[in-house]
């Protein structure tokens, strides 16, 4: 029922908007026609939403627009059985028109048209690229940012056990992949390779991963690609309470995670919008097929909120985030003798019945990390769209480890880093086909290390300044051909002041012995200590450039070519890493003297798509000079606290070379009924400098899927039954004695999932989805799992997932 007030209110409201509009004229016109992006066919009923008003195409698939403003605005495109397409368009011309494709929902990646008054959001549709929507999304809730985006050919995880894990893209991890968060780069992998991004995916929208080496947009360092989490766009001019509400189980850890999300815009000034999100995740041990892994607990939660304004001509965002989470390192790792070490190593399991538990204790870690953004663009009239962004990330982390007495709630290591970054940014469209943009980015990065640790530092504390200026050129010739063109350049001054205490090891003569060689020694021994000092300035400074082409044909086939050149400098962990890393439970030592790397990545991609066969294949070379990599040196040395492995930073000139594809099938019924998709990943990598193979490289994979998608009811939707199979071969190309454990055997997992949705009244609904992974609770290892020498990977897990929507 409507009470009167509102009843009241609401005739207002429709009064003041005719005598507004008869006071306007229309000055901006735009039409579109709706195709499906593989028949070609106008689409009738296709919903065009933009704010709180709604659009429907005609018979001819044709939607009109007008409007008295030139201001920038957002819409959705939606229909049963096809992809959202979320555009903002730009207007530049009074009168425009064009077409817009929509893709049937196959989870492929949605092209976007890029046009004069289109602005794609933070994707560059001429570099091959691969994106996770929100269907995708709904299947992999409750799960970590690596995790989520295996299921993309060409991304793997390297991981420590299942609490800690990072994804490689095409071969490259660390900070030579870029992590994008609502348009900001996550600085947190400038403490090293050894830490997952300090992320939560649970608020993202979409999820993109692109591959090339596009240094020029998104700054040094990105070598091996980008990934990039775009939140769903603020309900501006809308009032109506939005949101989303996750609950997701598991078996194998038992627990679960839970998240929801809210937003609106206000009643009394609709261009100011908002939304908030938060999330909660806990696990106990996780269990492989025969034991507990003992203290791999955790539990990790995010807050964040967002403001936006969006005027006639300018706007802008105020966003924050927090994120924090607690993770239990496997307790087996800490092992006392160099006898013991190689007995595990070796062994078919911990030698410890371990047992569940929510509980961890020392080692463990704990990390902070909180991001504030500001934005603000400007649109003027004649088409220049101008942006400034500034952000504040600080990262904490804390590492705790068994200490003796007093010492015990110390941690060993606690890092504190905070970057700021100042980015502007001009953008036009000239003559409706060059799309200018030009930029310069500043970044001002510190790091601290709190003496209160009592513990050599692993990195010193340092500092890195960095400026960068950067332009990009964007040709549309016609509706087939588009190109680019960009170079950037890049200076970085590096300032590290370090201070350890280093204890030796002295004979009866007065000889030095290696700390490698102590557990290996007969004789009598004399420790000695004394402080030492280290660091001191480095400078970085390289051109980037990338160039591009994306050619459409007429019958859905898509092939895209891009060339970049990007540079990454040395982190302090590689230049001046010493010591025990407790995340990975290794001693790793690194090299003053490493020079930047430089990668030559060229990539090729094909896409077709049909209403029986979807695919897209992508051929990819890479030469990077100087490539650094942790390299196992076979030793291993005692502490206070146990043996470990040795790795050293090294450095090498490399060269990668891989294929990856995604190919989909379609029968039954049209193509309706059932898809068969075959995902594979084949990547060869070599040492140029040494003749032989680089370490931690991913070996072959390949996964075989085939879906029943079960036929609509009048409120059960996108209904399916999936059986998938993961088969993953043994790393041969392994240099014989270059690591402590060779490469484990090749495994297959099966897997199975099912989901539908439930359309509820009020515009809400109701999906529910479950899955069962390692379905045979198979016992295997994986080659680029760090703790791979002591236990095996997680058995079957079954989980459960809801995600209510309104």
């Amino acid at each position: 029922m409507i009470h009167k007030k509102n009843t009241s209110l609401l005739l207002l409201i429709i009064l003041c908007n005719t005598l507004l509009a008869t006071g306007q004229h229309t000055i901006y016109t735009l039409s579109l026609t709706i195709k499906d992006i593989t028949s070609k066919k106008a689409l009738t009923g296709v919903n065009l939403k933009i704010g709180s008003n709604s659009f429907i195409s005609d018979s001819q698939g044709v939607i009109r627009i007008r409007r008295s403003t030139y201001k920038s605005f957002h819409g959705v495109f939606s229909m049963a059985g096809y992809s959202d397409l979320n555009v903002q368009f730009y207007p530049q011309n009074t009168i425009e028109k064009d077409s817009i494709f929509l893709t049937r929902t196959t989870g492929e990646l949605q092209a976007v048209t890029i046009r004069s008054y289109l602005r794609p959001n933070e994707i560059n549709s001429i570099v091959p690229a691969m994106t996770l929507h929100a269907k995708d999304l709904n299947k992999t809730k409750g799960a970590n940012l690596a995790q989520i985006l295996e299921t993309i050919p060409g991304v793997n995880i390297l991981k420590t056990s299942n609490t800690i894990g990072k994804p490689i893209v095409d071969g490259l991890y660390g900070n030579r992949v870029l992590v994008i968060n609502n348009g900001v780069k996550i600085e947190g992998q400038a403490w090293g390779i050894e830490h997952a991004p300090e992320v939560d995916p649970s608020n993202a929208q979409q999820i993109s991963v692109t591959k090339g080496a596009d240094a020029v947009r998104y700054g040094a360092e990105a070598l091996g690609g980008v990934i990039i989490l775009s939140p769903a766009p603020l309900s501006y001019n809308d009032s109506a309470l939005h949101g989303e509400l996750v609950l997701n189980g598991a078996t194998n850890g038992r627990g679960g995670s839970s998240s929801a999300e809210i937003g609106s815009s206000f009643n009394r000034m609709p261009q100011l919008a908002w939304r908030i999100h938060g999330s909660y995740k806990r696990l106990g041990n996780y269990k492989t097929k025969e034991y507990f892994l003992e203290n791999t607990g955790m539990d990790q939660k995010s807050i964040g909120a967002t403001l936006g304004y969006q005027g006639s001509h300018y706007g802008g965002q105020v966003y924050f985030d927090q994120y924090q989470t607690a993770l239990g390192i496997f307790i087996g790792s800490d092992i006392g003798s160099v006898a013991d070490l190689y007995a595990r190593i070796h062994s078919k399991g911990p030698f410890e019945e371990g047992t569940f538990s929510y509980k961890y204790n020392a080692p463990y870690q704990t990390v902070k990390h909180q991001l504030f953004k500001v934005n603000t663009y400007y649109n003027t009239k004649d088409g220049s769209h101008f942006e400034i962004k500034f952000n504040l990330q600080k990262d904490y982390r804390k590492e705790y480890d068994k200490r003796r007495s007093t010492r015990a709630t110390i941690p060993i290591t606690d890092l504190e880093l905070s970057t700021n970054t100042l980015e502007g940014s001009w953008e036009k469209v000239f003559a409706k086909k060059w799309h200018t943009t030009v930029g310069v980015n500043l970044r001002g990065q510190s790091n601290y290390n709190d003496t209160i640790t009592l513990s050599n530092p692993v990195i010193p504390n340092y500092s890195a300044n960095s400026v960068g200026i950067f332009g990009i050129e964007r040709l549309t010739l016609n509706k087939k051909i588009e190109l680019e063109a960009g170079t950037r350049i890049d200076y970085q001054a590096f300032n590290a002041a370090g201070r350890r205490f280093i204890y030796l090891y002295y004979d009866d003569q007065g000889n030095i012995i290696p700390n490698a060689d102590v557990p290996y020694y007969d004789g009598h021994l004399t420790l000695h200590g004394g402080y030492h000092n280290y660091g001191g300035d480095r400078t970085f400074q390289n051109l980037s450039f990338i160039l591009g082409g994306l050619w459409r044909s007429d019958h859905n086939l898509q092939i895209r070519s891009n060339l970049g050149l990007a540079w990454r400098a040395p982190n302090a962990e590689e230049l001046y890493s010493y010591g025990l890393h407790q995340s990975v439970h290794a001693i790793e030592y690194g090299d003053s003297t490493l020079k930047s790397e430089q990668g030559f990545k060229w990539i090729n991609s094909i896409t077709k798509t049909s209403s029986l066969l979807d695919f897209n294949v992508s051929l990819y070379l890479q030469y990077i000079k100087n490539y650094i990599y942790l390299n196992p040196t076979n030793k291993f040395e005692q502490t206070v606290t146990g043996t470990y492995p040795v790795f050293e930073n090294k450095q090498t000139n490399a060269f990668l070379k891989g294929i990856d594809l995604d190919a989909k099938y379609h029968f039954g019924q049209s193509g309706e009924l059932f898809e068969y998709e075959l995902k594979a990943s084949i990547l060869r990598a070599s040492n140029l400098t040494q003749n032989k193979y680089l370490p931690f490289i991913p070996s072959d994979r390949f996964t075989n899927c085939i879906q029943y998608n079960i036929p609509a009811s009048e409120k059960l939707t996108e209904e399916y039954v999936q059986l998938s199979y993961l088969f993953v071969l043994r790393q041969n190309r392994y240099t014989t004695g270059s690591d402590f454990l060779a490469p484990p055997p090749s495994y297959g997992l099966f897997g199975i999932s099912a989901g539908t949705r439930i359309t509820l009244k009020g515009n809400r609904t109701l999906d529910i989805n479950f899955s069962i992974d390692n379905l045979l609770n198979e016992s295997y290892r994986d080659y680029m799992d760090r703790f791979r020498y002591y236990v095996d990977e997680i058995g079957r897990n079954i989980q459960i997932r809801a995600i209510y929507k309104f």
